[in-house]
């Protein structure tokens, strides 16, 4: 973060801000998620982007979404193929 105070380290706090992404998508990878480093690095990011004036614009998933997440899940798990469904199809 003391990078992203200074203007004129821009591309630092770009490669800080570049670190933590791939950080959380590491994170995102675990076959167990652990809820609070993930809640840590998304509020790490959020406050880099700030500083940079820039917007995390996040869209929630649908119930449909979710649901087709959670067969994903336990295709993977039985390692089956998961249903297929469109958007909009149930």
């Amino acid at each position: 973060m003391d990078a992203m105070a200074d203007d004129l380290n821009t591309p630092n706090a770009i490669s800080a801000l570049q670190a933590a992404i791939k950080e959380l998508n590491g994170a995102l990878r675990k076959r167990e998620l652990d809820y609070k480093r993930l809640n840590a690095l998304y509020a790490s990011i959020a406050g880099m982007l700030y500083v940079l004036g820039l917007d995390l614009d996040l869209h929630h998933a649908t119930d449909e979404q979710k649901d087709l997440y959670r067969a994903w899940k336990a295709a993977v798990k039985e390692k089956t193929s998961p249903p297929l469904m469109r958007a909009g199809r149930s």
